[in-house]
């Protein structure tokens, strides 16, 4: 078959696959909002745990890392991204919010390819159980 007939197909099919869901799609972040609020939601990246994060009221987080250390934050939404604050540090994590083949997942602002991605395997309304001063919900 001739190149040219190679990128005709192929150009047929990127523009087929987000009809067919198998595109990111950005989450709308209204939508999103009522989805996490009062929930935990349980992230794993490449088959591997990630952490969790519980979602309070007036958007105040407690993030829990796979080690069990958790952390208060707070987020909001600017430009389509989620926006997160967290107790002692400086910076700001940016992440778009994205579905992929039913999928939730949240990739890090920057980021053009799915490797540093974190996909939702789990939302429910059960607390997370954090140690140390003010952690607890």
């Amino acid at each position: 078959m001739p190149r040219r007939a190679h990128r005709l197909i192929l150009s047929a099919w990127l523009a087929v696959l987000p009809a067919l869901g198998w595109a990111d799609e950005p989450v709308d972040l209204d939508w999103f909002e009522g989805f996490i609020a009062s929930q935990t939601l349980h992230f794993e990246r490449d088959g591997v745990y990630a952490g969790a994060e519980t979602f309070l009221e007036d958007r105040q987080t407690i993030w829990q890392n796979p080690d069990g250390s958790c952390m208060r934050g707070a987020w909001l939404p600017q430009d389509g991204m989620m926006c997160f604050v967290y107790e002692g540090r400086d910076a700001i994590q940016y992440w778009q919010m994205l579905r992929l083949d039913g999928d939730l997942f949240a990739r890090p602002d920057g980021d053009v390819s799915p490797e540093r991605d974190i996909r939702l395997i789990r939302r429910t309304p059960v607390p997370l159980s954090c140690n140390g001063p003010n952690l607890g919900v």
